[in-house]
């Protein structure tokens, strides 16, 4: 399903909940700045340890279509599609917006897979 980020309702104080059907994702589209968001994009572009897994897909081994870079305490692993993904510890720059991500989020744990693709950068808890 492909929906838009963009098309987010009018109230700048609420989140947008996603229109997911087997997950409660909430997007803040506020959460920062145009400015703090555009100058943690570049940040994020060159400070990350940047990495390309491979998944098999119908018995071959196929390049994920993206980079990624997954962050947290270091005892929080990660794993989709039988790739297990230990984490990276947080940089400064993940760590400056740690706390304004936890005023958003519910659970205490906090940890962030960022994601690279053509289009630009995602990031995003993950508890």
């Amino acid at each position: 399903m492909q929906f838009s980020l963009f098309d987010t309702p009018d109230e700048e104080s609420v989140p947008y909940q996603l229109p997911l059907n087997e997950a409660d994702v909430r997007y803040f589209p506020n959460a920062l700045s145009k400015n703090d968001a555009d100058a943690f994009f570049e940040r994020l572009k060159t400070e990350l340890p940047w990495r390309q897994d491979t998944l098999r897909l119908f018995g071959k081994q196929v390049k994920i279509p993206r980079l990624q870079s997954w962050h947290g305490d270091p005892e929080c692993t990660y794993t989709y599609s039988n790739l297990t993904l230990s984490p990276n510890p947080w940089t400064s720059s993940l760590a400056s917006i740690k706390p304004g991500v936890k005023r958003y989020a519910r659970p205490t744990t906090v940890q962030n897979l960022t994601v690279y693709s053509l289009t630009g950068i995602a990031t995003g808890k993950i508890a």
